[in-house]
Order: C-alpha cells, then structure tokens, then sequence
C-alpha cells in the first residue's frame, strides 16, 4: 500500500471516528429524553450503524459495535415504554369522556372506530 493511500485511509478513518463521536454525545444527551426522542434515536441508530460498518476491523471497531448493540436494546425498551405510555394515556383520555379503548397496539378500538398506531 502507497503512503497517499494510507493517509486517505487514516484520513477517512478520522472522519468516520468523528461522526460516530457526534452521533454517540447527541445519544446520551437524547436518551434522557426517551419517548419524545425515539425518531431522533432510530435515526442516530441508523447512522452509527452505517458508520461503524465503514471502520476498519480493529479493537474500537469491536467496542462501538458493542455499544451499537446496547443502544439498539435500550431503543427496544424505549419503544416499548412509549408503545405502554400512549396505550394507557388513551385509555385514560377516552375514560374521561365515557369512552372504552379496547384492542392491542397497534390495532385498538373505540366504539364503532378503529385506531391503528405506527410506531
């Protein structure tokens, strides 16, 4: 391998290790945030995924796909708490007014009407 070509490699090994370190600050400043953050998280999750795969096979490359793969469980979990979230505020909402929220995410139904949620 020529010198030009290993500096283009180190160079865009610099780059990509920058936009993970960006995708993983604004992760942990958005996790806080959970439920009315998990569009911005799935699309952080995308992103770091396509970038991690452009790494070189090295010992960081290991360590971000392990971490890839706890945020990929914490985005499961914070999904599932906003699926729970929204199931039971509806419900309670539509109690308020003497109405039954019948049925399971992502199909539910009230009376005559049908409610379909896309999470």
């Amino acid at each position: 391998m020529e010198t030009k070509e290993i500096l283009k490699q180190i160079s865009e090994t610099r780059r990509t290790l920058g936009e993970i370190s960006k995708i993983i600050n604004t992760w942990e400043k958005l996790k806080n945030e959970k439920i009315s953050s998990i569009s911005k998280l799935k699309e952080l999750e995308k992103h770091a995924k396509r970038s991690i795969e452009k790494l070189p096979d090295s010992e960081i490359k290991r360590a971000l796909l392990d971490w890839l793969l706890k945020a990929e469980a914490d985005l499961k979990r914070y999904l599932d708490e906003a699926r729970y979230t929204f199931a039971k505020d509806l419900a309670m909402a539509l109690e308020k007014i003497g109405m039954k929220l019948e049925g399971r995410i992502p199909k539910f139904h009230v009376g005559p009407y049908g409610i379909e949620v896309d999470f």
